[in-house]
């Protein structure tokens, strides 16, 4: 398959999602808030992922729309310990893929040492 269009390169990235290993960061290196979304029993922590306007590659976003990477709760106690212990303000400008979700919606994730 060609990958000189901007749509066919859109097509190739959308379908080839970062894989375990990967590093996705923010496109201007700045860090991007955490969306923290806490259940009765569960916290889910999350960066949503999407392909920039040039079709580069997968960057961290700040949007609502995109792929979710969605961290580990190792990671996410980490983040908070790096946070003073608050679940507020949380930000990341990179994160490390573990592997997909078992459904293969999101991406788990975890810091980049």
């Amino acid at each position: 398959m060609s990958v000189d269009t901007p749509m066919s390169k859109f097509e190739y990235l959308r379908e080839n999602k970062p894989s375990e290993g990967e590093v996705v960061i923010s496109l201007d290196g700045d860090p991007v808030p955490v969306r923290v979304e806490t259940g009765f029993i569960e916290r889910k922590m999350f960066v949503n992922a999407i392909i920039d306007d040039d079709c580069t590659g997968w960057y961290l976003s700040s949007g609502n729309r995109g792929l979710k990477m969605v961290l580990v709760p190792e990671a996410q106690e980490q983040l908070i310990a790096l946070n003073y212990g608050s679940l507020g303000n949380l930000k990341v400008s990179a994160l490390r893929v573990v592997r997909a979700s078992f459904a293969g919606t999101c991406l788990l994730s975890t810091l980049v040492d």
